[in-house]
């Protein structure tokens, strides 16, 4: 019998490959080290004294890279756009800009995103325009250009520096524009890969479960059984994996061997589309034996669980239905009962905000690098920046922050001893920190606005999967009456 792949698999399959890798969201921690180097550039450039232009430059770019980091876009602007000077500052610039639409990419504001895209004026290096290239392939998609994103990743491909990120979203790009044969051998590529890191761990389970899907739509059980088998456990991918793997067994070993994978999927007790699917395929291998009352007393329980989880996406749609007054945005993440909401992009941005600010404003702001010179202070700088941006990661192309960050320290240690010096006035750092606590609310006003937007489109996708559920239920529990019925008829 030819096993139709489950709507689930489909819509799963055809997002993994409109979508660029997803990057996990990870929890805030302490942001003591933003913090203090946030003080300390903010007091270097309030103080008197003489600096050299490349130097000023330096610090501009390096705050404004540090909101980025700290999830201040509307105050990243500002230092970036301050900018003067020839070739060498305006590669700082461009550095900036990509950091900058990065983020905004990240908070889905394509067109803010857009806008600092075209503002780069060519002086990245390779690594850095590899960046920008696979920026300007995913804006290309988002416009439907398929054929522009596959020449800019193609770009990237044919240079040195491409990573695996690169390669895997250009594999994924190669099967949706029908250039399957390619796509297939990157993505067997990606996943012989033995590095153990957690980035390239993570790249690894995806090429595997992209090619243990693609296989399973061509009813090719075996070759997706073993890449599915590869992805890890206690991965990302694990639980799309369970699933998929729980259908090539149904099609090689009966409903016995294909239970195993989709019993470990509900065993986490997660209450989500892939639990609800692993149910129905569940239904579906009882089903496979034969028309019985259990399968349909196994229907209709699903349709009561159906109805009731509708019922409580109602409900809490009516959380996020009006805007969040600023009383209320403090206790959004606290009072959501959904922890996948907790953990999404957009909840995680909020909660780092939110720390972000509590913290702020318990912090001291003293750096201790006032009233150095020029020189002293870049020196005694540098410890201060390395604790906030991790070694970049080579394979995978995370870390692009600790990449810029170490372009500027390299370009200001070249500039100290050949620049001339120009006096730099005094300005109030107390007026430009609280001007930043100002913008800081307003940021996490939009940022409360886009978890808002995404919770309510997320509550709306769930209910329309479980109407869908809920009609798949039914269609089969009709099933199952007509074929006993011809049961009995032929009995």
């Amino acid at each position: 019998m030819r096993l139709h792949l489950p709507f689930i698999l489909s819509v799963t399959l055809m997002t993994a490959l409109h979508a660029a890798v997803a990057t996990a969201a990870v929890p805030h921690t302490s942001l003591s080290p933003q913090l203090t180097l946030y003080h300390t550039l903010q007091q270097r450039l309030a103080q008197p004294g003489e600096i050299s232009p490349e130097g000023l430059a330096g610090l501009q770019l390096l705050l404004a890279q540090l909101y980025c980091e700290m999830g201040m876009l509307q105050a990243a602007e500002r230092p970036l756009d301050e900018l003067q000077g020839g070739p060498s500052v305006r590669q700082l610039g461009d550095m900036g800009r990509l950091l900058l639409a990065r983020q905004y990419r990240q908070r889905g504001e394509w067109a803010a995103a857009t806008l600092q895209l075209s503002a780069i004026g060519g002086q990245l290096d390779t690594t850095l325009e590899h960046e920008h290239q696979q920026m300007l392939a995913l804006s290309a998609l988002e416009r439907g250009a398929v054929d522009e994103a596959l020449r800019r990743y193609g770009q990237v491909q044919g240079g040195e520096g491409a990573v695996l990120l690169a390669r895997l979203n250009y594999a994924v790009l190669l099967l949706r524009g029908g250039r399957v044969e390619h796509g297939l051998i990157l993505l067997q590529e990606i996943a012989g890969h033995t590095e153990a890191t957690p980035a390239v761990s993570a790249l690894r389970d995806r090429a595997n479960l992209l090619l243990g899907y693609h296989l399973l739509q061509r009813q090719e059980h075996w070759e997706a059984r073993n890449f599915l088998q590869r992805v890890r456990l206690s991965g990302p991918y694990s639980r799309d994996a369970l699933l998929a793997l729980g259908w090539t067994e149904l099609a090689l070993r009966g409903a016995e061997y294909a239970m195993v994978p989709w019993l470990e999927l509900l065993a986490e007790g997660r209450e989500d589309s892939l639990a609800e699917e692993a149910e129905l395929a569940i239904a579906a291998a009882i089903a496979s034996k034969g028309p019985s009352q259990r399968v349909i007393e196994h229907y209709q329980r699903l349709l009561v669980r159906f109805e009731q989880g509708r019922q409580t996406v109602a409900t809490q749609r009516q959380r996020h239905v009006r805007p969040y007054t600023p009383e209320v945005i403090a206790a959004v993440l606290t009072d959501e009962p959904d922890p996948l909401a907790r953990h999404s992009v957009a909840g995680v941005a909020l909660a780092h905000l939110l720390a972000l600010r509590q913290q702020w404003r318990s912090a001291e702001g003293e750096s201790g690098l006032t009233g150095l010179d020029e020189g002293a202070f870049f020196e005694r700088l540098w410890p201060l920046l390395r604790a906030v941006y991790a070694e970049p990661d080579a394979l995978t192309g995370t870390g692009v922050d600790a990449l810029v960050a170490q372009r500027t320290e390299a370009f200001i240690r070249n500039t100290l001893q050949t620049s001339s010096r120009s006096p730099h006035p005094a300005t109030d750092p107390a007026a430009r920190i609280n001007a930043d606590l100002a913008t800081l609310d307003g940021e996490i006003a939009t940022v409360a606005e886009w978890y808002r937007r995404s919770r309510l489109a997320a509550l709306q996708a769930r209910d329309e999967r479980l109407t869908a559920y809920m009609e798949r239920a039914r269609l089969a529990i009709a099933r199952n009456h007509d074929l006993a019925l011809r049961r009995q008829e032929r009995d």
